[in-house]
C-alpha cells in the first residue's frame, strides 16, 4: 500500500533529540538578541529539513513569538524572530 502524505510527513518529523537541540539554539539567540532590544536572526542552514524548521516556526508562535522566513540571496535565507505584541505582556511582561 501506497504511504500517504500524512504519514510520510508524520515520519520524517524531527526527533526529541533534533527538535531539543534546535530550539537551545534559538532560546540561546532569542535571549542574547533580547538583551540588545532587536530581533534574532537565525540562518535556516540550521535545519536538517524544510519539515524541523517549520516545526520549529509553529512552536514559537505558539509560544508567542513572530516569526518570519525571510530569503535573501545576498545574506542567505534565515528567520526572524520579534516579541509578538499581540500576547498581552509589554515589551518587558509588566503588563
Amino acid at each position: 500500500m501506497a504511504i500517504t502524505p500524512r504519514q510520510a510527513r508524520e515520519q520524517a518529523k524531527p526527533t526529541q533529540e533534533e527538535m531539543k537541540r534546535l530550539e537551545d539554539i534559538v532560546d540561546k539567540a532569542l535571549v542574547e538578541n533580547m538583551k540588545k532590544g532587536g530581533c534574532a536572526y537565525i540562518d535556516v542552514s540550521i535545519f536538517p529539513t524544510s519539515i524541523a524548521r517549520e516545526t520549529i516556526i509553529q512552536c514559537y508562535r505558539n509560544a508567542g513569538w513572530s516569526v518570519q522566513y525571510r530569503s535573501d540571496q545576498r545574506d542567505d535565507d534565515y528567520l526572524e524572530f520579534k516579541e509578538n505584541n499581540n500576547t498581552g505582556y509589554g515589551a518587558y511582561g509588566y503588563d
